[in-house]
């Protein structure tokens, strides 16, 4: 269907009201991860107290979990 009508009663259930404002983003590691691998296919290295500028997306579940604080 094409019609807005249809489209605007569609729930996907994603959970998202409106998109990240930032798609990358610097994190601190606080607790060793070891080495993830990114959406892309990268491998990066988690360890405790370093830095990284990161896509949101490759991350967001560390931050949830306590592994990584968003730094400002």
């Amino acid at each position: 269907y094409s019609s807005q009508d249809v489209l605007g009663e569609l729930d996907l259930g994603l959970g998202m009201v409106a998109p990240p404002k930032e798609v990358f983003i610097t994190v601190r590691v606080l607790k060793d991860c070891g080495d993830i691998v990114t959406e892309s296919g990268a491998t990066l290295s988690l360890k405790k107290n370093s830095e990284h500028f990161v896509k949101r997306g490759d991350v967001e579940r560390l931050i949830n979990q306590g592994y990584l604080l968003h730094v400002a």
